[in-house]
């Protein structure tokens, strides 16, 4: 009797929980674009491995990053670590906050191409 109450009461716990398991958005293989205001235009290939490649439209080379995910959690780092993004990926967003070594500090937003 007593395990059938302790099944019982784990279901019920189970099925309470404020918020429910959500799926994480699978960023391998995927390409993301971001516009800035002031009008430069960057794209993000994500790859496995937590390898990622980002090309602004004024540049003539390709940088390299990395990125990882948790649930709906990313991080990336950009140039070695020149610039940090933490954010959350929603759908076909992802959006979070960002700074450098230089101290700046920003919002940004990242939607996907594929």
């Amino acid at each position: 009797m007593k395990y059938l109450i302790s099944i019982m009461v784990l279901i019920l716990l189970l099925g309470c929980t404020k918020h429910p398991l959500k799926s994480a958005v699978d960023m391998n293989g995927s390409i993301w674009e971001e516009s800035d205001k002031y009008g430069n235009h960057t794209v993000y290939e994500f790859f496995e491995n937590g390898f990622l490649l980002h090309k602004k439209d004024s540049w003539n080379h390709k940088n390299k990053g990395k990125w990882s995910q948790q649930g709906e959690s990313i991080s990336i780092e950009i140039n070695k670590g020149y610039a940090n993004y933490s954010g959350t990926v929603r759908g076909d967003d992802i959006s979070g906050n960002a700074s450098n070594v230089k101290g700046l500090k920003w919002k940004w937003r990242f939607t996907r191409v594929n």
